[in-house]
């Protein structure tokens, strides 16, 4: 592989460590968003019909949602591997098939810098209309093609990297230069025989580009952590989802 390296990752269950969409669903409409997403599960309905059937059961109070989003984790190495990203100019964008109102929060409370392209909530009082600024106008399936975001980067030149995890990270599976992959996406990968890397978290994915792409940079020493200062713990593994 040669060239500019593009990072595309997607959000719930990949950079989080919980899925936020299903969390929220489970939190503020009963447990209703299941009957919508058994039809997903079976066929009878696409990921864009199922997510707009699911958010439309949120009718809670934006910020009180906010809140909620506040408390999930971070997967481990993602700050690293922006700052990586950053430090070589390469792109890397959030491409994703959640809302934009609970990524931006998450990523604000993390104090993370990164670019996303998602689908749009508006709220109403009926709850959250879905809008999709990133769709392919030939293929509804999705609400965000995250194919189309590929093909973007390569029209320019770049190497593609996908990080992903659920069944919205396979149709780009099959398009990025260099995939990662964990939970469904990687059985689904195995299955297919589609190549890719498997990784647990974000310094597999970093250590991985400092060996293909970037010079590694050399060790620096550590300092102790202050006396009786507790370790940030990554919080439970979730469920494989479908984000």
């Amino acid at each position: 592989m040669a060239g500019d390296v593009a990072i595309l990752c997607d959000f719930d269950g990949t950079v989080t460590v919980e899925e936020v969409s299903t969390s929220l669903l489970d939190e503020f409409s009963a447990h209703e968003w299941r009957k919508a997403d058994a039809d997903l599960l079976s066929g009878r309905t696409s990921l864009r019909q199922t997510m707009e059937r699911e958010f439309g059961l949120l009718g809670a109070p934006r910020p009180e949602m906010e809140r909620f989003v506040r408390r999930v984790h971070l997967r481990k190495g993602f700050a690293a591997l922006v700052a990586a990203a950053r430090e070589h100019r390469a792109p890397l964008v959030i491409v994703s098939e959640g809302l934009d109102f609970y990524i931006r929060a998450f990523l604000e409370d993390q104090g993370i810098d990164a670019n996303f392209r998602t689908n749009h909530a508006v709220f109403t009082k009926r709850g959250i209309v879905v809008e999709h600024p990133f769709s392919d106008p030939e293929c509804d399936y999705c609400g965000t093609c995250k194919k189309a975001q590929i093909a973007l980067f390569k029209e320019k030149g770049y190497t593609t990297v996908y990080v992903g995890d659920g069944i919205s990270d396979r149709c780009p599976s099959r398009h990025a230069d260099l995939l990662f992959a964990r939970n469904g996406l990687l059985d689904h990968c195995r299955k297919e025989r589609i190549r890719c890397i498997p990784y647990d978290d974000f310094t597999d994915v970093l250590r991985a580009l400092e060996g293909r792409f970037w010079k590694r940079p050399a060790a620096r020493p550590q300092c102790p952590a202050p006396s009786g200062r507790r370790p940030q713990v990554q919080g439970p593994r979730p469920r494989p989802r479908r984000r």
